[in-house]
């Protein structure tokens, strides 16, 4: 099942996503830039997208403004990838002053909850396994997880 885009969502649907994690020209909670290395081995590298969406955010008409696709998991995280096009076009065209290597710029970050959970719960299912339910302490998130998958 692909994964939904704003576009596909009812009203109800995109007024709580717009309360969660801001409009189009706002940073979602949490927005934060990572290297490359840092984004290869953070929790957003394996999850798997429950919506995507385009933004061009802006703090003020002063700063330039950051477009990126913003990848949404299920769990109140998210990561974002930005490309500089024109970085690249002015580099190839000799405009502006940018140096570009041959390889348009490329930007992470990373957004939403950073997840502290206690234990909450251990079930033991049938003597073979167990079950573990895990809270997070700042946004109340369940996540459980179960030793035979």
């Amino acid at each position: 099942m692909p994964a939904k885009t704003m576009t596909w969502m009812n009203v109800e649907d995109r007024k709580s996503h717009a309360e969660a994690f801001g409009g189009y020209n706002d940073f979602p909670p949490g927005w934060h830039e990572v290297t490359a290395a840092q984004f290869a081995t953070s929790p957003a590298s394996n999850k798997v997208i429950a919506m995507v969406e385009f933004r061009q955010m802006t703090t003020d008409r002063s700063n330039p403004s950051v477009s990126a696709q913003l990848f949404f998991a299920d769990d109140n995280t998210g990561w974002a990838v930005q490309t500089e096009f024109w970085a690249g076009h002015f580099a190839q065209t000799g405009e502006g002053d940018r140096k570009w290597d041959g390889l348009p710029p490329v930007r992470f970050y990373l957004f939403g909850c950073e997840h502290e959970a206690d234990e909450d719960k251990t079930k033991d299912l049938s003597g073979r396994c167990f079950a573990a339910e895990f809270t997070c302490k700042k946004c109340g998130r369940v996540r459980v997880e179960d030793s035979s998958d």
